[in-house]
């Protein structure tokens, strides 16, 4: 319980990474009562804050009707507002809802887009995600080994998906092209390494 008396005390005073993690416990239950409507209370109050990934949460509650009624249109509005100022995890739900339309029209242009903000943030589900679109040509030139590229970045980060699509775009690969995906990769890496000001968006 002394990780919630130090966030309760610090969101008290108006911290929103304070307010934001302590809605997370609420949320989850660690240490105390799980209790959703506690949690949305504190993220709303770092997402007022503008707190991006408080607002994010927000979009996820919202989404899934977790301690407020569900709403796809405000839960579209919070991870607008957090994929904007760079959260990667609203960009990639950003554009799960664009790809699915989820409360709004299909819009696979916009799905690419975030997912393609996400997958250069690093978000492993989005990089598999944005391998597939290189796989398929949808919506970019057919690149495989663009695709690879990015299905080794979502395999390293832990992406199911990226792995099993992997397995199966590297049986298309000559020898050279295996090479320029790894010389890709161990590029992007190194890139991700360097420190960098302002979001990647």
């Amino acid at each position: 319980r002394s990780a919630y008396g130090w966030y309760l005390k610090a969101a008290e005073q108006g911290h929103a990474r304070a307010q934001w993690n302590l809605g997370a416990l609420f949320a989850a239950g660690r240490g105390i009562t799980r209790d959703l409507e506690s949690a949305y209370r504190w993220c709303r109050q770092a997402a007022d804050q503008d707190f991006a990934p408080a607002q994010s949460t927000l979009g996820v509650m919202y989404a899934l009707g977790q301690g407020i009624a569900q709403d796809h249109g405000k839960a579209l509005l919070y991870w607008t507002r957090a994929a904007e100022a760079g959260d990667g995890e609203a960009q990639y739900n950003l554009a799960i809802t664009h790809e699915q339309g989820n409360g709004i029209p299909v819009d696979m242009a916009q799905a690419l887009t975030w997912f393609a903000r996400a997958a250069e943030q690093g978000v492993a589900k989005a990089q598999g995600r944005l391998g597939l679109f290189y796989a398929t040509g949808q919506g970019v030139p057919a690149d495989i080994v663009e695709a690879c590229k990015w299905f080794l970045l979502g395999e390293a980060g832990g992406d199911a998906s990226a792995r099993a699509n992997l397995d199966h775009a590297r049986t298309l690969l000559t020898a050279d092209q295996m090479k320029e995906t790894l010389r890709r990769t161990e590029a992007f890496t190194r890139m991700k390494r360097k420190p960098h000001e302002g979001p990647l968006v």
